[in-house]
C-alpha cells in the first residue's frame, strides 16, 4: 500500500541517518619521521583490520614517502587504534603483502583516538602527537629509543589514501624467480646470518637464566646452612637456660655444697629457684 511503501522509505530514511552519523573520517598524515640511525625505511599503518604499506624510502636517518596522508574511518562511538610499523631494509619490501604477514617491525608506535578526540577533530580542531619509537634489543633483552614520529589527526583531505584490507596489498609472488644466482646467494647469506642471530640471541638469554636460576639455588643452599646454624644455635641455648632454670645437681653436689662456708643459703636459694 502506499503508507507501507512511505513508512519503508521513512526508516530506510532514518537508518542511513543513524549510520552516517556513527562513522567519521579522520586523516593521519606525518609531519616527520627521525632514527638515530640512516636505514632504508618501509612504512606500515594498520587500524581495524585495513593496512597501507608505502614504498622503501631512500637510505636516510628522515625518510619521507610519497603519500600526503591516510583516510581512516572511525567508529564515532569507540575508542579506535593506529598503529605505526617500520621496517628497515626489508627483504619483502617489494612484497607489502607479505611484508606484513612475515616479516618483523624494527620498531612501532600506536595511537589511540577516543570519543573526545573524535568530537575535537569532527569540529575543526586539529591534533599533533610526537611519539617515540623503540626498539628491542635481541642480545640484552631491552627496548632502546630509536627515533620519533610527529602525527597530525584532522579531517582527511582529497588526496588521502584509503586503507584497504592486507590480503588486497600489492603482492609480487613471482619476483624471487627473477633473482640472479649473486642475489639469491646474497639473500641466502643474509637470511642465514639472521637465524644465526636468533640462535646467538636464544642462546644468550638461556645463558642468562641457567645464571639466575645457579644463583637461586646457591642462594637457597646458603639460607638452608643459616637455618640449621640457627636451630643448633637455638638448642644450646635452650638448654643452656634449663640448666639455669633447673640445674641437674647429684647427692655428691649437694654434699659438697653445703660443705662450704655459706653452702646452706646457696643450697636454699637454688632450691627456691627450682621451685619457682
Amino acid at each position: 500500500s502506499p503508507e507501507t511503501a512511505e513508512t519503508e522509505r521513512h526508516l530506510a530514511f532514518c537508518l542511513n541517518v543513524v549510520f552516517a552519523a556513527s562513522f567519521m573520517d579522520i586523516g593521519l598524515s606525518l609531519s616527520w619521521v627521525r632514527f638515530r640511525r640512516p636505514g632504508r625505511f618501509t612504512l606500515a599503518v594498520k587500524a581495524d583490520g585495513l593496512a597501507y604499506v608505502s614504498e622503501q624510502a631512500e637510505a636516510s636517518t628522515t625518510p619521507t614517502w610519497n603519500f600526503n596522508g591516510i583516510r581512516l574511518e572511525v567508529a564515532s562511538a569507540e575508542a579506535f587504534e593506529i598503529e605505526l610499523l617500520f621496517y628497515d631494509a626489508a627483504e619483502l619490501a617489494n612484497d607489502r603483502r607479505s611484508l606484513l604477514e612475515h616479516s618483523r617491525a624494527m620498531c612501532s608506535s600506536k595511537l589511540r583516538l577516543l570519543q573526545a578526540d573524535c568530537n575535537d577533530i569532527a569540529a575543526g580542531v586539529k591534533q599533533e602527537r610526537c611519539v617515540p619509537l623503540y626498539e628491542r634489543n635481541d642480545r640484552s633483552s631491552t627496548w632502546e629509543e630509536t627515533g620519533a614520529v610527529l602525527a597530525n589527526l584532522g579531517l582527511p583531505m582529497a588526496s588521502y589514501i584509503d586503507l584497504v584490507p592486507t590480503h588486497k596489498l600489492p603482492s609480487a609472488p613471482s619476483q624471487a624467480l627473477n633473482f640472479s644466482p649473486e642475489e639469491k646467494l646474497i639473500r641466502l647469506k643474509a637470511m642465514g646470518k639472521t637465524q644465526e642471530n636468533g640462535l646467538r640471541a636464544l642462546a644468550t638469554r638461556l645463558e642468562s637464566m641457567q645464571k639466575a636460576l645457579s644463583s637461586l639455588e646457591s642462594h637457597q643452599q646458603k639460607l638452608a646452612s643459616e637455618r640449621d646454624e640457627l636451630i643448633s644455635e637455638s638448642g644450646l641455648y635452650k638448654k643452656q637456660l634449663a640448666q639455669i632454670i633447673e640445674p641437674q645437681m647429684t647427692d655428691l653436689d649437694i654434699e659438697l655444697m653445703l660443705s662450704l662456708p655459706d653452702g646452706f643459703r646457696r643450697f636454699s636459694a637454688v632450691a627456691l629457684a627450682t621451685e619457682a
